[in-house]
């Protein structure tokens, strides 16, 4: 008798558990947009940080990061978003076996896109290229200092994206005075985790079979040759 009581307790606590979203996946535990006249930033909290998948799709110029593993929390309620800098974005859950976490973000032209972790998730930063001096006007949270940009660290993951647009929007992160030569190619395919935006851009440049050389104040990324 006790032992069949000591079933239904586990049994109800099973159920207790799968009906309150109970899960040892990590999850989304929340999404803040933090919106400014020269940067949109969008904040994902999670319980365990998992890094993201990132892809451009270029038919519809929309940028998709795909979490594994990673699921949502039900009390996320906001998942489709904008700002001045972002036409439109969602986070979704993908059908099948692996549960993933997606997100679809589509900015407005010209803007200059990177993703650094915080320490509760990742941060996906969209910005005006002019938006490169310091920043001002975030939130009194003390979520990111203002100086940290261009000592954060980058993490990115690159499938036959636009070389150009990155390896510029770097240099913008970092204040770095960038000058070129060499060649350059226009697509670029890397997976890299860098300290800072500097360190980004040598590990580019060595991949591509340059380097980056510091003359004066002025860096300058010398691409492979012809």
């Amino acid at each position: 008798m006790k032992k069949n009581r000591l079933i239904v307790a586990f049994i109800m606590i099973v159920i207790f558990a799968v009906l309150n979203g109970f899960s040892l996946q990590p999850k989304i535990t929340g999404i803040k947009i933090q919106t400014g006249s020269a940067q949109t930033e969008i904040f994902l909290e999670m319980d365990k940080i998992v890094d993201p998948i990132i892809e451009m799709e270029a038919d519809n110029a929309a940028l998709r990061f795909d979490f594994p593993g990673l699921t949502m929390s039900r009390s996320i309620t906001e998942r489709v978003f904008s700002g001045p800098q972002l036409r439109l974005g969602y986070i979704f859950a993908h059908k099948g076996e692996m549960k993933v976490t997606g997100m679809r973000l589509f900015p407005e032209d010209a803007m200059l896109k990177s993703v650094r972790r915080w320490r509760q998730g990742v941060v996906i930063n969209l910005s005006k290229r002019s938006s490169a001096e310091k920043k001002t006007g975030r939130n009194s949270e003390g979520l990111l200092d203002p100086d940290e940009d261009r000592f954060a660290p980058v993490s990115i993951s690159l499938k036959d994206s636009p070389a150009m647009p990155i390896i510029q929007g770097l240099a913008d992160r970092g204040e770095i005075d960038i000058r070129f030569s060499g060649q350059i190619p226009e697509n670029l395919t890397i997976d890299l985790d860098a300290a800072n935006p500097l360190e980004a851009l040598k590990t580019i440049a060595t991949e591509i079979g340059g380097k980056m050389e510091q003359r004066q104040k002025t860096w300058w990324f010398l691409g492979g040759k012809a």
